[in-house]
């Protein structure tokens, strides 16, 4: 009998508010989480597939194998969770073209590689999220900013022209929550809600959960 368990696929989470939204979410569904090799330690007691988003076909044959054999009833609730970024720091300067290759590339292999599954998902909710409040040279900001907003915008176009009929694309917008404890939780309650099943009415919004802190 075909599996109808909820799944979340998260893809990326091993920043600062990655893991606490990633163990919220597992509190209620099962959850395999993408990302490169070297960051499955920050998330552990998950499944973790190594995944290298920039290469459309290496993200292809991560989901792939990652969903051979689940015979997933078409109708199961599924969720993507897009929390991708190239990483940051001083010494490892990023281009603008990185940067988008990541957000909107990298995006879009793994919307494409899902709607490629056999059968094809028909409950499927995506959340794109876009950390824009970033502490790091003014050079790589700029890149970072750019290419997450870019993502934002292919979200909210997924929203009204979506790859798989009833398909719903939201982008959650968060800042630096993880230095307030309460309002990493807000946030990872939304994400939670966000990739639900009961979230379905909900498509096309920018949700916005963003701080000032003072440094």
């Amino acid at each position: 009998m075909p599996n109808s368990t909820p799944l979340v696929l998260v893809f990326g989470g091993t920043g600062r508010i990655g893991p606490q939204i990633v163990e919220h979410i597992a509190r209620d569904t099962e959850v395999v989480v993408f990302s490169r090799g070297d960051s499955h330690a920050v998330l552990t007691g998950h499944t973790s597939v190594t995944c290298e988003l920039g290469d459309p076909a290496a993200t292809r044959d991560a989901i792939h194998r990652a969903m051979d054999g689940a015979a997933r009833d078409a109708a199961a609730p599924l969720g993507i969770l897009y929390m991708a970024t190239r990483g940051m720091g001083a010494d490892d300067p990023r281009s603008l073209d990185d940067e988008i290759e990541i957000a909107v590339g990298g995006f879009a292999s793994v919307v494409r590689a899902v709607a490629e599954l056999t059968p094809t998902p028909r409950n499927v909710a995506v959340v794109f999220v876009s950390s824009l409040a970033v502490v790091t040279h003014p050079r790589e900001a700029a890149g970072y900013v750019v290419g997450k907003a870019a993502g934002e915008q292919l979200c909210v176009h997924w929203a009204h022209n979506p790859p798989v009929e009833a398909w719903t694309f939201n982008v959650l917008r968060v800042g630096r929550v993880s230095r307030d404890p309460a309002l990493g939780d807000a946030v990872a309650a939304l994400a939670g809600f966000l990739v639900s099943e009961q979230s379905r009415a909900v498509s096309g919004q920018v949700f916005s959960a963003c701080s000032p802190v003072s440094e």
